[in-house]
């Protein structure tokens, strides 16, 4: 396990404890194997389709990538959410549109194709951007995503032939497209739980600036550096508490 995954662990293990939550991590899970071809790409699924989180009012998915701040005074499982929580990254729209191979317009157009349905976009008319390593399942959203939601081997084999791009088909896609189409009243949470840092797009070298999102009512930051995998924990540390990268 890498250093950030590992340190990421701990950390919400410990938040867990703190907010009186049952925390568990599964490593390799074989759940997910048996019913996608990406299943290290559809982990944040299995509350819905492993029926032995139903029994559970909220479940909370969260990678190990996420990180609590020092002064992190919340609890997540008392946000309001109707029956499944997602968080925008609102600035990443603009951010990816810049790349040559975004494709998020040709995705909308498929999924209007497919489902009838258009994806929601924001007031720049850019298609909103969802992260699915953060998701707040009720039992009622897990109950009813089970029933709406398309096989994720359906999915895939309909997305997977029409673009080149992985982002298109894995979960980062599926949970989008099935919010709108299994017809859940999804609630879109604070940023203050996915306050993003990662460095400035199309920049390289060890004095690589860092786009920081956090304010000052952050309560989890995501890790976002790429290479931020065997850092130093007090280097990880600083960086979610600090927004820095330089030892």
């Amino acid at each position: 396990m890498e250093a950030l995954s590992q340190y990421g662990k701990e950390v919400m293990e410990a938040y867990a404890k703190d907010v009186g939550a049952e925390y568990r991590f599964d490593m390799n899970p074989t759940f997910i194997a048996k019913r996608s071809p990406h299943p290290s790409h559809m982990s944040a699924l299995r509350p819905i389709f492993d029926e032995e989180f139903h029994s559970y009012d909220k479940v909370l998915y969260i990678d190990c990538d996420i990180f609590p701040v020092d002064t992190c005074d919340q609890n997540i499982f008392d946000e309001p959410v109707n029956e499944i929580g997602i968080c925008e990254e609102k600035h990443m729209p603009a951010l990816r549109v810049l790349n040559p191979q975004c494709q998020d317009d040709k995705w909308d157009r498929t999924v209007k194709e497919l489902y009838g349905k258009s994806l929601p976009r924001n007031e720049q008319g850019l298609v909103r951007v969802f992260n699915t390593g953060l998701v707040m399942y009720t039992r009622e959203g897990m109950i009813k995503a089970k029933s709406n939601f398309e096989d994720m081997r359906v999915f895939v084999s309909k997305f997977q032939p029409r673009f080149n791009r992985p982002l298109y088909y894995r979960d980062q896609s599926y949970l989008p497209v099935m919010l709108e189409v299994g017809d859940i009243d999804y609630t879109i949470m604070d940023t203050k739980w996915n306050s993003q840092i990662h460095w400035k797009p199309n920049t390289h070298g060890p004095n690589r600036p860092i786009i920081d999102m956090r304010t000052a009512d952050t309560q989890f930051v995501h890790v976002q550096l790429t290479g931020s995998g065997e850092w130093s924990r007090d280097k990880i540390w600083k960086a979610v508490n600090t927004g820095e990268s330089n030892d």
